[in-house]
């Protein structure tokens, strides 16, 4: 596979290769591509989450504002 890169990515990469993190520009793309991987995984579980609480309030299952703050207040009372 041949890829082209601008000018500023090349230099990107150049540096990173240099920088003595990388052995090499391959592994500076391989280490972005494994980023890249685990940033569209976490959107997606976020996404998931968010689809989650969505339904949850259409079906009503929803907690108080209240609720929640006085849960959170006593656990910062007991925890401090």
């Amino acid at each position: 596979m041949e890829i082209t890169l601008t000018p500023e990515d090349q230099k990107l990469v150049d540096e990173l290769a240099a920088s003595g993190h990388f052995q090499s520009p391959s592994e500076v793309i391989h280490a972005s591509l494994l980023v890249m991987q685990e940033e569209e995984r976490w959107r997606k579980e976020v996404r998931s989450k968010i689809d989650e609480g969505l339904d949850a309030i259409e079906q009503g299952d929803i907690v108080k504002q209240e609720e929640v703050e006085q849960t959170l207040q006593s656990f910062m009372r007991k925890s401090a």
